[in-house]
């Protein structure tokens, strides 16, 4: 499952990114890395995700609909989430 940060931020990460609190030096810093960080993980988790739903689909144990009602939204959260990763690290 998605942490629920991860899942905030993903619902709509336009807004979360221009409501954050501006911060000075470090702080700024810091919480940018954990941003960056909880996002990594996030992308981590939803490639999994799709990796097992894909597995799942090879070893025939769910079908070709079920696949793609799964793993469609897991897809789009994790573009996402890269899009919004490539935006804190620029």
């Amino acid at each position: 499952m998605v942490p629920k940060h991860i899942s905030t931020l993903l619902s709509d990460p336009v807004t979360v990114l221009q409501s954050m609190t501006p911060l000075k030096g470090e702080d700024h810093q810091s919480q940018l890395d954990e941003d960056i960080s909880q996002l990594r993980r996030g992308i981590k988790n939803l490639t999994s995700q799709e990796q097992r739903y894909l597995k799942a689909y090879a070893l025939g144990e769910v079908d070709k609909d079920w696949i793609k009602a799964q793993s469609g939204p897991v897809k789009t959260h994790r573009r996402d989430a890269e899009r919004v990763f490539e935006k804190l690290e620029a």
